[in-house]
């Protein structure tokens, strides 16, 4: 490591400027999110203290369901009690939905329907009007993810009705702490630092996201998650609806094609840049190539074109 490089992995992307865009979770569309306010193991999704039959529900679900993922999540402040939040979040590009269930124990979640929750069918009583804010803290997993992450969870809960905001396992990508998942969103952040959290809840209050910090939409691979910021900070247009995804090319040199409502295209054309022996975990000391995107240009196409 150069010697002029922070021992934490969180710290050096910003002294070295690389760009966080394209770094989300990959191709993520349904999450399943539990209460667990028992302490997190690295591993807390697979190493807890779970009953036996319902770690094996959680795991059937997750098998069961494609691009799904399950987040484990804890709030210090809330009382003891045996009741627990689960939330299924659908975040699609074109569909974005999050329903809340109060479960009375883990046992009850053996009764619930994920297919008909994702499906929608009868659960408009579950609907979730608010987002939920989720920050990385598992200390356990990485250092960084609770040396930055706590002190902006704290912030956000002390600016948020606390059922919106919550701690949560490993959401990928401990070197861009503090990190954050917005759900139903499905929008990633990273580097969120204190004057960057007003910003951060008004976009997502309108719908929209704030290009500060902004990791990606987890609906897309990573090189469409690239293409969308990039064309965001081309066009100026932040809603999260601004554009629709009609085809994608992998490769060397990747790129992605979007249209607006109005029926305008955009291809946004980018160049790879692959980086050996990065920091990724400071816990482990852990190295690995990272692939960063950037632009190369933007073509528009008007409408009917």
């Amino acid at each position: 490591m150069p010697s002029h490089l922070s021992e934490f992995c969180a710290e050096q992307p910003v002294q070295t400027g690389e760009p966080l865009s394209g770094t989300a979770a990959d191709e993520t569309t349904i999450w399943l999110v539990l209460e667990y306010p028992e302490p997190w193991a690295a591993n807390a999704i697979g190493d807890n203290h779970l009953p036996p039959p319902v770690q094996a529900w959680l795991d059937a679900q997750i098998a069961a369901v494609p691009h799904s993922r399950l987040l484990f999540i804890k709030q210090e402040t809330r009382p003891a009690t045996a009741e627990r939040r689960f939330y299924v979040a659908i975040t699609r590009e074109q569909d974005q939905r999050l329903y809340q269930f109060v479960l009375p124990d883990y046992g009850a979640l053996l009764e619930l329907d994920v297919a008909a929750v994702i499906a929608g069918t009868g659960m408009e009583a579950h609907r979730c009007p608010t987002p939920l804010y989720l920050v990385c803290t598992n200390g356990k997993r990485d250092r960084c993810c609770a040396k930055f992450g706590l002190p902006i969870y704290q912030q956000l809960l002390a600016q948020l009705d606390a059922e919106q905001v919550w701690q949560c396992t490993h959401i990928g990508g401990h070197r861009y702490a503090a990190t954050a998942a917005i759900l139903p969103h499905g929008v990633y952040y990273g580097q969120i630092n204190p004057s960057t959290i007003p910003t951060l809840i008004a976009a997502t209050s309108r719908g929209q996201v704030s290009l500060l910090g902004y990791r990606g939409r987890t609906c897309y691979p990573a090189a469409v998650q690239a293409a969308d910021y990039y064309l965001r900070r081309h066009t100026g247009q932040m809603a999260l609806d601004a554009f629709a995804l009609v085809a994608a090319v992998a490769g060397e040199n990747p790129s992605a094609t979007f249209r607006d409502p109005a029926g305008a295209g955009y291809t946004v054309h980018l160049q790879t840049q692959v980086m050996e022996n990065v920091l990724a975990g400071c816990s482990k000391q852990k190295y690995e190539s990272q692939t960063f995107y950037h632009l190369s240009r933007v073509v528009h196409t008007a409408s009917g074109e």
